[in-house]
């Protein structure tokens, strides 16, 4: 990694547009190895994020899942927006902004739904304050579970169906076809959060904060210690004398 981001730095490689992108996707490359969760998360849709536009299928079932699921593959990689982590029209905060706004908007047309679009936390800007905004973003978003109906995957139309027990076993089978496809819808959106909160300078600033606050206090109980230490100590010296 270090070979190749001396090479490609922008620095060294100077109103170069290929070697700013190329630095951008070797950056990208080497967080995704540095973390073990993440990098496995890679290695088993690795085709799918690659593909990004182009991981839905042509065939029906995918032309009826585009137009109730946004297909989020191609977010998780850099080359979303303009590596920019500013809220300029293709920049970090607005193209996840735009991205997750979609996501909620999607829910709300379902038929079933029972959201509205106020329900769902935005992701803000570069500026929102860590508390409301940013910490309500990924404590709802990183637990999401999707409210629509997922009908559109169902293998059988029970109205044709003949007999009683022929319609239960059909729909007990579009059923667990539901729940499994809304599963692997819920995974994607929550590890796409994941994925975000990792690269979101808001976070990275307040993990600062914390740690800064998780000092002070460490150095404040130290300090309190070492007082209570040392009036123990002159209680003993006053008793001996």
């Amino acid at each position: 990694y270090r070979k190749l981001a001396l090479k490609w730095h922008p620095d060294k490689n100077q109103n170069s547009d290929d070697a700013k992108e190329m630095f951008q996707l070797i950056t990208e490359a080497n967080e995704v190895l540095s973390d073990p969760q993440e990098r496995a998360w890679y290695d088993d849709h690795r085709d799918q994020i690659l593909r990004g536009d182009d991981a839905l299928d042509t065939d029906e079932e995918s032309k009826e899942e585009a137009g109730h699921l946004v297909n989020v593959w191609k977010y998780f990689n850099k080359s979303c927006f303009n590596g920019q982590y500013d809220d300029s029209q293709d920049g970090f905060y607005s193209v996840y902004r735009s991205v997750f706004g979609d996501i909620a908007h999607r829910e709300c047309e379902g038929f079933d739904t029972r959201f509205d679009f106020e329900d769902f936390p935005t992701f803000g800007y570069s500026d929102s304050p860590w508390d409301p905004t940013v910490k309500l973003f990924y404590s709802f978003w990183s637990a999401f579970s999707s409210g629509l109906s997922f009908g559109w995957y169902d293998k059988w139309d029970v109205r044709q169906a003949e007999g009683r027990r022929m319609r239960r076993a059909t729909e007990q089978e579009n059923a667990r076809e539901r729940k499994s496809k809304k599963k692997d819808y819920n995974d994607k959106v929550r590890h796409l959060v994941e994925y975000v909160r990792n690269r979101d300078p808001r976070v990275a600033e307040q993990k600062k904060v914390e740690q800064m606050e998780a000092d002070r206090v460490a150095e404040q109980r130290q300090a309190e210690r070492k007082r209570k230490e040392e009036l123990k100590k002159e209680r003993r010296a006053r008793a001996r004398s």
